[in-house]
């Protein structure tokens, strides 16, 4: 279902926008597919859509869900009716926002979609604003006869910093529209279907938000932050069945992983950089990418999908001698942060060390008490990781996955 509408919505802009989506790089085409005989034709990249006379333009889809279902839609581009010659009637247009430079940034994107296209119908306008818009606190009202006119009071309102809230533009005039502009722009509900002149909902600016950034700055520290050394912890241990021969073991505590940035001299910059052109290049390999992108993008904006997300952690692993997961690509999800953890921890050990015996030495004093043998408990295996990897190397299906989720298993 996803799929479907992701593909329906590229449909629908293909036809807005007149234009033939590219496929992107395919490679080499099915010989058994003879297009030159067909009235189709594969192209890697948008070119025009022309209508042939007479008829709208049509397009199809195929959808495809796992558990077998299979939907088809054939797609009518819809046809503008055609109008008569515009009549000089009075038309009502309304504007609101939460605050006035909000208002006066609508009016003005208002006025340049207009000074843009001089076919859109006034009545249009009028009519998606009044009822396609919800009314909000800072208002203003537009009453004129003519697209010009509209022009020249929005305009003359963004120049005056907001000034009146109701302007008649040299309309020839309507007391029922003046009467609900002026109850509108005083906080009343308006009665939009008393003025209606036939004008249908088409698509006008949105919203002019605020240029706020609402987000915590990351903290860099000033100094690279040092990785410590293995430290040997000494165990006694005694052996099953027995409880005067223990077993002294010493085992290496992993040093824990931390990431080394920024990185504090030329020589770390320069391995960084080798590090994300490295990375790019499995990106353009495995995204099939052919276009630039920046690396604070995250991977599932740049081609990355559930398909080929196995192929790209096996290219990574390879590449760079790691032992990443599937799921370490959710934590390490753009070039900039998996290029900080390949270039420090990521290729210098593996991502999850387990601690191991370095040396065993058999000590004859007896102890005065000892422990009763018991066998190590296994380590813990994040449950999310393990049904990842068993996605990734298709043993579990998206069902017996789900399955897994569930809490009480």
């Amino acid at each position: 279902a996803a799929s479907g509408i992701v593909n329906l919505i590229a449909m629908l802009l293909a036809m807005k926008h007149r234009t033939l989506l590219g496929t992107g790089p395919i490679g080499k085409v099915n010989s058994y597919i003879h297009f030159e005989n067909s009235p189709f034709t594969v192209s890697p990249h948008h070119q025009p859509w022309p209508a042939n006379p007479g008829r709208p333009r049509l397009g199809a889809l195929s959808a495809t869900g796992i558990s077998g279902a299979n939907a088809h839609v054939v797609v009518e581009e819809y046809a503008v009716p055609s109008t008569q010659a515009a009549r000089k009637e009075t038309h009502c247009v309304p504007l609101s926002a939460r605050t006035l430079p909000s208002l006066l940034r609508a009016a003005e994107r208002l006025a340049q979609f207009i000074e843009a296209d001089n076919s859109v119908s006034l009545a249009d306008v009028a009519h998606t604003l009044q009822i396609g818009r919800d009314a909000m606190a800072v208002r203003a009202a537009f009453v004129v006869d003519t697209a010009e006119q509209l022009i020249q009071q929005l305009r003359g309102f963004i120049g005056a910093g907001g000034g009146k809230s109701i302007s008649m533009g040299g309309a020839s005039g309507s007391e029922k529209a003046l009467a609900i502009a002026t109850a509108w722009t005083g906080g009343a509900d308006a009665d939009w279907k008393s003025l209606d002149n036939g004008g249908r909902v088409i698509s006008l600016p949105t919203y002019s938000f605020e240029r706020k950034r609402y987000w915590v700055d990351r903290i860099q520290p000033e100094t690279p932050v040092q990785i410590p050394a293995p430290r040997v912890i000494e165990a006694m241990t005694a052996m099953p069945g027995s409880t005067t021969t223990p077993l002294a073991v010493g085992l290496v505590e992993p040093a824990i992983e931390t990431a080394s940035f920024p990185a504090t001299t030329e020589e770390q910059r320069q391995h960084l950089v080798q590090v994300k052109a490295k990375i790019r290049r499995i990106i353009e390999q495995v995204f099939l990418m052919d276009e630039d992108f920046e690396d604070s993008r995250p991977f599932f904006e740049i081609g990355m999908t559930s398909m080929n997300t196995a192929q790209f952690v096996e290219t990574l692993n390879q590449q760079f001698n790691s032992a990443l997961m599937a799921s370490d690509i959710f934590d390490y999800s753009t070039v900039d942060r998996l290029a900080a953890y390949l270039a420090t921890a990521g290729s210098v050990a593996p991502a999850r060390p387990m601690p191991e015996p370095v040396r065993a030495v058999e000590v004859r004093t007896p102890l005065v008490s000892a422990r009763a043998y018991e066998p190590a408990a296994p380590a813990p295996v994040n449950r999310i990781d393990a049904i990842l990897q068993g996605i990734a190397d298709h043993e579990l299906g998206i069902e017996d996955a789900l399955d897994c989720l569930n809490p009480e298993r």
